[in-house]
C-alpha cells in the first residue's frame, strides 16, 4: 500500500530555487514576498512585546535579507500565526508581537545558507521556546547560519519526457528516524533543486502528480529502503535523477468529482465537507481542513467551525483517499469566500424585573444568547432618553423617573462575532 507523506502539520516554509514557499503534496507552491515588519498568517498588526537578535554566517559576518519567522504553537484547530521580518544590513532584526511564547526560525530566501531554528535546532518541534513580554525586549535571539547543502537532479518518464507536475520530498535523519524536511518542486524540464539544507544524512522521495507514481532514491519502493545521501556543510550533490514508470506500481486512485464544502464561512457556523467521487469505488477517506492554504492542526473531521483566527481567510478541505492495493489519491475543494465574523443570536429577550417605585432596585434579566459565552453591556432609558450613568444590570429608581416608562438596551459581544443589540419592552410608568 502506498504511503506517500504530505508535509506534517506545523511544518514551516522551505527554500526552493531562492523562493520562500509553502509546499503541499500534489498542489502548487506559492512564493511569498515579505517586506520588513510584515505579518504573515493573521497576527495582530500592533503588539507590545518584541524579540531582538542578529544573524551571522559561521565566520561571524552579518547576514542581511534572512527571513526571521516568529511562530506560535496554538491549540489544535486554531492554526498558527507568524510574525516575520528580513534582517537589515547589520544582520539585525527587531520584531514586535503580542506577549506570549514563540518559536523562531531563520531562513535564507536565496538558499545560500541552511535553515535553522532557535537555538541551533533542526526543526520547530525541538527548538527552544522564546518568551516575548511587554515588560521589555527579549534580546540575544541570535543565529549563526552555515552554508547550505544542495541536492539536485531531474525526473523523467521512461520515454525520456520530463516529469513536470510533481515534487521531490526531502527527508532528514533525525534521532534515528527520517523526518520530512522540505518539498522541492519541478521546473518545465523536470529538474529540481532542494536548497537551504543543513549538513546531515538525507533520503529522497520522487512523486509524479499526473501518473501518481512514487519512487525513492535509488530505485527504491519505500522510504525505509531508500539509499541515504550524506552531505557536508555547503556541499552540493547533483545527478540525483529518477525515472518514474507507472507500470511498475499498483493502480492509482483517481478523483473524478472534487470534494465540496457546504455551509456559510462564518465564525462559529459549521462547514461540512463532501468527499467527492473516486475510482475505484469504496475508498476510505480522511480530511484535512486548511485556512488560507495552511493545514489547521487537529481539524481532520468531516466538519469544521471557523474561529476568530480565520476571519478574512479562505477555507478549503483536502481529502485523502486510500484502498489496499492502490496508490493514495488526493483532491481538494475550491476555497470558500473569506470567513466573516459570526452572528450572535438572541433566543430570549432580556426583561425588566422589580417594583417600579421610587427607591426600589430593579434589574434586567440576561436573556438567552448563542454563543453562550457573550459579554453583555447595558444602557437604561427613560422614554427615549438615556439615563446618565445607568450602565449596569441593576438600577435604583430616582424621583426624577416618576411617570417615566423604562427600557434597557442590551449589547452582546464575543470574540470573532459581530455585536448584537436588543432592547427590552418598555415598562409601566414609575410610581412614587
Amino acid at each position: 500500500m502506498h504511503r506517500w507523506l504530505a508535509r506534517p502539520p506545523g511544518a514551516l516554509a522551505l527554500v526552493v530555487g531562492g523562493l520562500l514557499t509553502m509546499g503541499t503534496v500534489g498542489g502548487t507552491s506559492s512564493a511569498i514576498a515579505v517586506a520588513d515588519d510584515a505579518v504573515v498568517g493573521g497576527a495582530a498588526a500592533a503588539a507590545p512585546g518584541h524579540i531582538i537578535g542578529t544573524v551571522t554566517d559561521s565566520g561571524g559576518q552579518p547576514l542581511a535579507g534572512v527571513m526571521v519567522g516568529v511562530w506560535t504553537l496554538p491549540p489544535p484547530g486554531q492554526g498558527a500565526s507568524v510574525y516575520s521580518k528580513l534582517t537589515d544590513a547589520t544582520g539585525g532584526y527587531d520584531i514586535f508581537m503580542n506577549d506570549g511564547t514563540y518559536r523562531v526560525s531563520f531562513d535564507d530566501p536565496s538558499g545560500a545558507y541552511a535553515t535553522e531554528y532557535y537555538d541551533n535546532k533542526l526543526d520547530m518541534e525541538t527548538s527552544d521556546p522564546v518568551a516575548a513580554s511587554s515588560a521589555g525586549a527579549t534580546t540575544g535571539i541570535d543565529a549563526s547560519l552555515a552554508p547550505a547543502a544542495v541536492l539536485s537532479g531531474r525526473l523523467t518518464h521512461p520515454d525520456g519526457t520530463p516529469v513536470t507536475k510533481g515534487m521531490v520530498v526531502v527527508y532528514r535523519l533525525v534521532g534515528g528516524a527520517y523526518k520530512w524536511r522540505a518539498n522541492a518542486y519541478l521546473d518545465g524540464t523536470g529538474a529540481y533543486r532542494a536548497a537551504g539544507l543543513q549538513a546531515g544524512t538525507y533520503r529522497l522521495g520522487f512523486h509524479d502528480a499526473i501518473w501518481q507514481v512514487d519512487e525513492y532514491w535509488n530505485d527504491a519502493g519505500t522510504l525505509e529502503s531508500a539509499a541515504p545521501i550524506a552531505v557536508a556543510v555547503g556541499q552540493q550533490v547533483s545527478g540525483l535523477d529518477a525515472v518514474l514508470d507507472p507500470a511498475q506500481g499498483p493502480l492509482a486512485i483517481r478523483n473524478v468529482l472534487p470534494p465540496d464544502i457546504l455551509g456559510r464561512p462564518r465564525v462559529g457556523e459549521e462547514l461540512t465537507a463532501t468527499p467527492g467521487s473516486w475510482v475505484p469505488a469504496g475508498v476510505s477517506v480522511t480530511y484535512q481542513w486548511q485556512s488560507k492554504g495552511v493545514a489547521i492542526p487537529g481539524a481532520t473531521g468531516s466538519t469544521f467551525r471557523p474561529t476568530a483566527a480565520d476571519i478574512g481567510r479562505t477555507i478549503r478541505v483536502r481529502v485523502t483517499a486510500s484502498q489496499p492495493g492502490y496508490w493514495i489519491g488526493y483532491a481538494q475543494s475550491e476555497s470558500t469566500a473569506m470567513v466573516k465574523p459570526g452572528v450572535i443570536h438572541n433566543s430570549e429577550s432580556p426583561r425588566i424585573r422589580g417594583v417600579l417605585r421610587v427607591g426600589q432596585k430593579i434589574k434586567v434579566t440576561s436573556g438567552q444568547w448563542q454563543p453562550q459565552q457573550v459579554k453583555l453591556h447595558y444602557q437604561w432609558f427613560a422614554g427615549h432618553t438615556k439615563i446618565r450613568g445607568a450602565t449596569k444590570r441593576t438600577l435604583v429608581i430616582g424621583s426624577q423617573l416618576v411617570g417615566q416608562r423604562l427600557s434597557v438596551r442590551v449589547k452582546a459581544s464575543a470574540s470573532g462575532y459581530e455585536p448584537l443589540r436588543v432592547r427590552t419592552r418598555r415598562s409601566a410608568e414609575v410610581e412614587r
